[in-house]
């Protein structure tokens, strides 16, 4: 899986493996803007009648809803260190 992100720069081409994280979304923050679904490149975001929707399954951790969330409502936990899977991870490749 090959995704590149702007918050990491053009030298970063490659996520191979974040763990099972994902955006934390502040449905009270959150404004239903819709900004954040187009942003997406996996279209793991969809705008509900009164939530975003996240789909784990599609999310790559770019971190690109978060950088066009108006009011800050998405937040993705940084603590996570990218890097190569683990052998023993499970392959989103399937």
């Amino acid at each position: 899986m090959h995704a590149t992100s702007r918050r990491m720069g053009a030298d970063v081409q490659q996520r191979e493996w974040a763990g099972r994280v994902s955006p934390e979304i502040d449905q009270a923050l959150c404004i239903l803007c819709g900004d954040c679904v187009p942003s997406c490149p996996c279209e793991a975001l969809t705008l509900g009648v009164d939530a975003v929707i996240l789909d784990q399954d599609l999310c790559v951790y770019c971190g690109d809803c978060e950088d066009v969330c108006p009011v800050g409502a998405i937040a993705l936990p940084y603590q996570v260190v990218l890097g190569s899977r683990p052998a023993d991870a499970p392959s989103h490749e399937e």
